[in-house]
């Protein structure tokens, strides 16, 4: 199996190498999406409403990337696509997505952080969280097909980031920030 997989993979960086305009597309949705998500944060944080939610998104954020995901990609050492069929990634080159030798490919740091602010955009808006999800699974399927992921680690990422966000609420962590807030 894991040379059909290599085989796959290789074809895979083959057909993409061949249509330039997909590369960017799947780069912007891999990598880039999430400096749109930090940068639409702080412009939340001017609104009682933002406040409150970006507080709890970041308390949320920390613990389940800056902790649960850190902790799990130390106990569960799962090497990346292309490091285990040794290929160099298209794309995502950048601050939240280096290619190195780090074996941290479980869970996928970028899903939890999607799947965490996807929770906290549907209760803002319904709309908006319809739009994040689409985002989410659009980063997912991105991470997976540029070689960055393994559809378990963005599975785990989205099971992390809802399980977070879920003891936080249950805990009345949120209800907290509301009533400091207000």
């Amino acid at each position: 199996e894991s040379n059909m997989r290599k085989t796959q993979y290789l074809k895979l960086q083959k057909y993409l190498s061949s249509h330039t305009w997909l590369v960017p597309f799947l780069d912007f949705f891999a990598t880039k999406v999430t400096y749109l998500y930090v940068l639409s944060a702080i412009f939340f944080l001017w609104t009682p409403l933002g406040r409150q939610v970006g507080y709890s998104v970041a308390v949320s954020f920390f613990i389940a990337w800056g902790i649960c995901t850190q902790v799990c990609a130390s106990l569960f050492p799962l090497r990346r696509p292309y490091q285990m069929y040794g290929f160099t990634p298209l794309a995502g080159r950048g601050i939240f997505s280096p290619i190195d030798a780090n074996h941290d490919s479980f869970p996928s740091g970028h899903t939890v952080a999607l799947a965490v602010a996807t929770i906290f955009l549907f209760v803002v808006s319904v709309p908006l969280g319809l739009c994040s999800l689409g985002v989410l699974i659009l980063s997912s399927c991105a991470r997976v097909v540029l070689g960055y992921h393994h559809m378990v680690d963005i599975t785990a990422g989205v099971l992390l980031g809802t399980l977070v966000v879920s003891v936080l609420h249950v805990i009345g962590l949120y209800a907290y920030f509301v009533s400091v807030i207000q």
